[in-house]
């Protein structure tokens, strides 16, 4: 190579003489053709020729080795192989013809599997959905909302009566409200619940606010300022209203931060209403001159006890009947029977049973002339009078003379 004659590196050797024999190569792998028994058996090899051949001495690595003697046979058993070999490589006529049926089948089967896929399994699916804000062919049933409805009256609160006639506000069937409700809770003992302090603007933990004497709920059931001496009617304090009735003339007290509502025109029946849900309803009922109260008593509330209201005198001097829990009051005219009814708000509790007691002890079914005293000035108290809008105090040091006349709520809440 690159012009440097290579060297003769060949050993000369002796001429083997010996016969070697080699296996076919249809032998290899563990193959054992058919073609080559006959001819063993005819040329009867022994089996030291096949299995054992003679020894030869190790060659060189480079020393090409002769090549092995052919059988004298017009088809050597290699050559047999080797047709045998590319035989089986050629697949049969047969087989050719399966694989094509095999592949046409598997050609229609996915055809067919298109076709059910673009013709039915596609239209049941649903469509998709879009992202963007298109609409969809899709569309929700339509949802119908009740009307609402608004009206001036406060929420309905469901309350529990003693009479097997459901309750009906604001006109149908008179019931009253059961008579076992727990009280509203009071700090400071004045006999006003907390809630009535507040609508009162007194101070819930103050006994007596204006130091003149009297504790604020008795002052309150009186009809009396219970925030200050003067003025010392409540209803020029500007804590409560007096309401008349345009058609009846009747007329009462109730709280300034409260709402009176009619039921209908007719004005028969009407609330008076806490944001709570508390209100107070006051009916108007025709009654024949003939028939004395008792008996339209029995003859309206049949499961109600008689015997649970009693007769009072109000601050107008008004004569009426009212439940010992004071949360029932019924007043009298020859023609009309007036209820007033109180009814709790959500929490069950009395907790406006003053202000009840405004509504009772300021009711009149007219105008009746007379006129509530002033107020008391126990002696020691420092008063205020107003007079030409400049305040002048008063010390009262003597025994009043003035009358006042008195309530039947309890002994000690008399003024």
């Amino acid at each position: 190579m690159f012009g440097k004659k290579e060297k003769n590196t060949t050993v000369n050797q002796p001429v083997i003489t010996a016969r070697i024999e080699t296996m076919p190569v249809a032998f290899y792998a563990g193959a054992d053709p058919v073609i080559y028994h006959e001819p063993a058996e005819k040329a009867k090899i022994s089996p030291a020729q096949v299995t054992a051949p003679t020894p030869v001495s190790p060659l060189p690595a480079k020393k090409p080795l002769s090549p092995p003697l052919r059988q004298a046979s017009s088809t050597s058993p290699s050559d047999a192989a080797n047709k045998e070999k590319i035989a089986l490589q050629k697949p049969p006529a047969a087989s050719k013809k399966s694989i094509f049926i095999i592949a046409a089948f598997i050609f229609i089967l996915f055809l067919a599997g298109i076709v059910y896929y673009v013709f039915f399994a596609k239209s049941a699916l649903p469509s998709p959905v879009s992202s963007t804000n298109e609409t969809t062919t899709f569309k929700p049933s339509p949802v119908v909302t009740p009307p609402i409805v608004t009206t001036t009256l406060p929420v309905e609160i469901a309350t529990t009566t003693v009479s097997s006639t459901p309750l009906l506000r604001g006109g149908g069937t008179l019931t009253l409200p059961h008579i076992a409700y727990a009280p509203a809770k009071d700090d400071d003992g004045d006999s006003l619940t907390n809630a009535e302090e507040e609508v009162f603007q007194t101070d819930p933990e103050v006994y007596d606010m204006d130091n003149d004497g009297y504790y604020d709920g008795q002052e309150v059931a009186n009809l009396y300022n219970p925030k200050g001496i003067a003025p010392q009617k409540i209803i020029d304090s500007g804590l409560v209203k007096e309401y008349i009735n345009p058609s009846y003339q009747y007329r009462f007290y109730y709280p300034a931060s409260w709402r009176v509502d009619p039921v209908a025109d007719d004005l028969k029946d009407i609330l008076v209403s806490a944001d709570s849900g508390d209100y107070m309803e006051i009916r108007v009922f025709p009654k024949d001159a003939a028939l004395s109260f008792a008996d339209w008593f029995g003859a309206t509330l049949p499961n109600e006890s008689f015997s649970s209201f009693l007769p009072f005198q109000n601050r107008f001097q008004v004569t009426a009947y009212k439940r010992t829990d004071a949360q029932v009051g019924f007043f009298e005219t020859p023609t009309a029977i007036y209820s007033i009814v109180y009814f709790y708000g959500e929490q069950e509790k009395n907790a406006f049973p003053h202000i009840m007691n405004v509504l009772l002890q300021s009711f009149r079914t007219s105008k009746n002339g007379f006129e509530l005293p002033v107020q008391v000035i126990l002696p020691g108290v420092v008063s205020s009078t107003f007079v030409s809008s400049s305040p002048v105090s008063i010390i009262s040091t003597s025994t009043p003379t003035t009358t006042i006349p008195t309530t039947t709520t309890s002994p000690d809440e008399n003024i």
